[in-house]
C-alpha cells in the first residue's frame, strides 16, 4: 500500500518532460483582437497555427485548442515558463527544466488575474493539469500497475495502459507506455507516465472563486497517483528528498 505521508518534496533526477495547465474557455472578443488587448501585459508572437483560417481550426479537433499567440512569461534558473492563448484555449507550459510547483503556480495565477482584469475570459469550461514524465529505462516491472490475461500478468514490453478515474469532480486520465514513440521511432530504452487531471466549471463565478483551489487539488492528485505508481526501486533511482 502506498504511504501518502511519504511523498517526496523533490526528485534529484526529475523525469518531468513537460508540464501543462490548460483552460478551455469562452471569450468576449474575437481572436483577431487578442494581440492588441494583451500586448501591454504579455510578450507574445503569432504561432504557425494562426495562419490557418479559423473555420478550418474549429472543425479539426487536433487544431481547435491550439494557441495562436505565445510567449515567455518568466525564466528562473534556466526553467522557462510559457503562456499561450487561442480562440478557445489558454495554456501555461514548462518544458524540461521543471523546478517546482511553488515556482510555477504564482506565475500562472498572476497571468490568469491579468486575463480576468482585461475581461478576456467570459467563461472557463475546464481546467486541466497534465504532467508528462519520460524515464530513460523500461519501467514495466517497476510500477504498481499490471495487465492480466486469463490470470496471467503481462509484464514485458511493449506495454500500454490507459485508465480514467473519477475523484469527486476531478477526472484523472493515466497513460503508461514502454517503449515510447519519439519522432515516429519506437525508443525501447524509454518509458512514459502521463497523468492528466481535469475539472469542469458551471459558470464564470465558479471559476473565479475556486480556480486556485482547483489547481492545488489537481496538483495534489497528480502527485499522489504518480508516486503511487512507482515501486520503491524506481522511486529511489530518482533521488527522492523528504522533509
Amino acid at each position: 500500500m502506498f504511504d501518502k505521508t511519504r511523498i517526496p518534496i523533490k526528485l534529484e533526477k526529475s523525469p518531468i518532460k513537460k508540464a501543462i495547465i490548460e483552460m478551455h474557455y469562452e471569450g468576449y472578443y474575437p481572436e483577431q483582437a487578442l494581440y492588441g488587448l494583451l500586448m501591454d501585459s504579455f510578450n507574445l508572437h503569432q504561432t504557425p497555427i494562426s495562419q490557418l483560417p479559423l473555420e478550418v481550426r474549429t472543425q479539426d479537433i487536433n487544431l481547435k485548442y491550439q494557441v495562436i499567440l505565445e510567449g515567455l512569461l518568466k525564466e528562473i534558473d534556466e526553467s522557462k515558463y510559457f503562456f499561450g492563448i487561442g480562440n478557445e484555449s489558454i495554456q501555461f507550459t514548462v518544458l524540461d527544466k521543471y523546478l517546482s510547483w511553488n515556482n510555477w503556480i504564482p506565475i500562472v495565477n498572476d497571468a490568469v488575474e491579468k486575463l480576468i482584469d482585461k475581461k478576456i475570459i467570459k467563461k472557463v469550461n475546464t481546467i486541466t493539469l497534465q504532467y508528462i514524465d519520460i524515464f530513460d529505462t523500461d519501467i514495466s516491472k517497476n510500477i504498481n500497475a499490471q495487465i492480466y490475461i486469463d490470470n496471467i500478468p503481462i509484464l514485458m514490453p511493449p506495454l500500454s495502459i490507459s485508465s480514467t478515474i473519477m475523484e469527486k469532480d476531478v477526472k484523472i486520465g493515466i497513460n503508461i507506455g514502454t517503449p515510447i514513440n519519439i519522432n515516429g521511432v519506437l525508443t525501447e530504452e524509454k518509458s512514459l507516465i502521463d497523468i492528466k487531471c481535469s475539472r469542469d466549471f458551471i459558470s464564470f463565478e465558479d471559476f473565479r472563486n475556486s480556480y486556485k483551489d482547483v489547481l492545488e487539488n489537481e496538483h495534489a492528485l497528480n502527485k499522489r497517483y504518480f508516486f503511487g505508481l512507482l515501486k520503491q526501486d524506481l522511486l529511489e533511482s530518482l533521488g527522492p528528498k523528504y522533509e
